[in-house]
């Protein structure tokens, strides 16, 4: 019984690990949230194939070797457990410097496990006759294993409190669901191990930790999904949108209550009721103008097809008004200079024809075949210049 309980439980997990693995991986596949815990998941998942293969393994050097086997994907699993919640719920991936401080010694304690006795040297294969799997003898290092653990388990909760006390809105709400879940794990575990297992004469607990983590990956697994699968929702989807038109956006219902505000956008209280009448009796405003400080815009509205609100459009003609403003005055100043040079004109024109001397004569008439463009004096200035001479 004990072996046909151990057996079924835990090829009930391996199942439904796979299943959540290649859920979460289907419904973002190039996210880094569902890419770390769909392959958290895959490692749980050979970790526990690879331990009914040394339980089932008649030959004493397979049973070893597959026993040793399993250590490497349950140690990645707790990295990849600590990698996940240093992307969750941002979405964003970390630096390669931090990826190689958390993978590295976990594959090297892998490695040096596998290929060496250092952490379990031998194995007993139980006496014939007997449903129970066989002995390992450990190494000398075997407490490493443990250390890691440890460290990585004290990493990933010191990592969620730190989230979790810094977050606020759904980020904190789905940081919630990850503590729920580990503190699940820890129950689930206390129960099993206490309680359940005995009762059911299951004896063989030393590897229930991969029947707990499937229990505990499932609202983690769920959370996910969801919040992935659905992570742009109508809901999302409006505000974003709205937030793209920065503060030139305002939607009321139609009693005047602000449903959505561009954070820049303040609009005196009557001017807004005045605009949510006029936009309900007209059904559309165009051009109603509002000066609020030293700030004016013009609003157009409309109401939403259903007739729940009021959508206001600003545009701020603050801008407009301060550069034509600019213009205007830019204006007076050329007309101002063009006023004076005309004036000095005509004072060298009038200064020059009370002398009525005959170089004068001939530069007043060459300046005026330049501007003139007669075609017989094109040379105008080569003229001007010899007469200059004489």
């Amino acid at each position: 019984m004990d072996m046909v309980y151990y057996f079924d439980l835990l090829g009930l997990c391996v199942v439904v690990i796979l299943g959540l693995a290649v859920y979460i991986y289907l419904q973002n596949r190039s996210g880094p949230i569902n890419l770390t815990f769909s392959t958290m998941l895959l490692l749980i998942v050979l970790a526990g194939g690879f331990d009914l293969l040394w339980q089932i393994s008649a030959m004493r050097n397979l049973a070893l070797f597959f026993y040793r086997l399993q250590y490497l994907p349950e140690l990645l699993s707790l990295v990849f457990a600590l990698y996940f919640l240093l992307v969750f719920p941002e979405n964003r991936d970390v630096p390669s410097a931090a990826k190689a401080a958390i993978f590295s010694p976990a594959v090297l304690l892998g490695v040096l496990t596998v290929f060496t006795g250092l952490i379990v040297k031998d194995f007993k294969l139980p006496p014939p006759g007997h449903l129970y799997p066989g002995q390992p003898v450990f190494g000398s290092l075997y407490f490493i294993p443990f250390i890691h653990q440890a460290v990585f388990y004290a990493g990933c909760a010191a990592c969620l409190i730190y989230k979790l006390r810094r977050g606020g809105g759904w980020e904190r709400i789905r940081l919630s669901l990850v503590m729920f879940a580990a503190v699940l794990a820890g129950l689930l575990g206390s129960v099993l191990l206490i309680a359940l297992f005995p009762a059911l004469s299951v004896h063989g607990l030393h590897s229930f930790g991969k029947m707990v983590l499937v229990l505990s990956a499932v609202p983690v697994s769920y959370g996910i999904a969801k919040y992935n699968r659905f992570e742009i929702t109508p809901g999302v989807a409006a505000n974003e949108m709205l937030a793209s038109f920065g503060g030139t956006i305002m939607v009321c219902d139609l009693m005047g209550n602000v449903l959505y505000q561009g954070k820049s956008q303040r609009v005196p209280e009557g001017e807004k009721m005045k605009i949510v009448n006029r936009t309900v009796s007209e059904g559309t405003v165009k051009g109603y103008r509002i000066v609020a400080g030293k700030t004016s815009f013009c609003v157009s509205a409309s109401l939403f097809k259903k007739g729940g609100g009021v959508v206001m459009i600003f545009h701020d003609e603050t801008e407009i008004e301060e550069r034509t403003e600019k213009e205007k005055e830019f204006q007076e100043k050329l007309e101002k200079e063009l006023g004076r040079a005309q004036k000095i004109r005509e004072a060298l024109t009038g200064l020059a024809s009370s002398f009525r001397v005959a170089a004068v004569e001939r530069f007043i008439a060459s300046m005026k075949a330049l501007e003139l463009g007669e075609a017989d004096d094109i040379n105008a200035f080569s003229k001007m210049a010899e007469r200059a001479k004489e």
